[in-house]
């Protein structure tokens, strides 16, 4: 009983805290005019390559994540159904966060 408290407290704390996330890249990414890749020094390219393939592992667990819990909701468990979806929505920050170091790194007056 109380794990399942807890389950449904983490899911709607995080999934919050996503959604901020979320908007704080959108104002952050407004306005801005984001340099090509062409214009980038080597090392901030390799830096940018890093970055996008970080970006690419944790936005494919995100989806794995995702369908789970697609598959999970079917079944009608709804508190594994918040365990996977609080597991998504950390994957999603991470994501956001990776997203927020691209969109500094691609800024042309850093």
């Amino acid at each position: 009983m109380i794990f399942t408290i807890i389950i449904y407290i983490a899911f709607v704390v995080i999934t919050i805290y996503n959604i901020k996330t979320n908007y704080d890249l959108i104002k952050y990414r407004s306005g801005k005019r984001l340099r090509n890749p062409d214009e980038l020094s080597v090392r901030e390219n390799l830096q940018l390559g890093k970055l996008v393939k970080e970006k690419r592992k944790w936005s494919l667990l995100g989806q794995a994540l995702f369908f789970v819990s697609l598959f999970i909701a079917v079944k009608r468990d709804l508190v594994f159904l918040a365990f996977f979806m609080t597991l998504y929505s950390v994957t999603m920050i991470s994501v956001t966060q990776l997203e927020k170091k691209i969109v500094k790194l691609l800024d042309p007056l850093k």
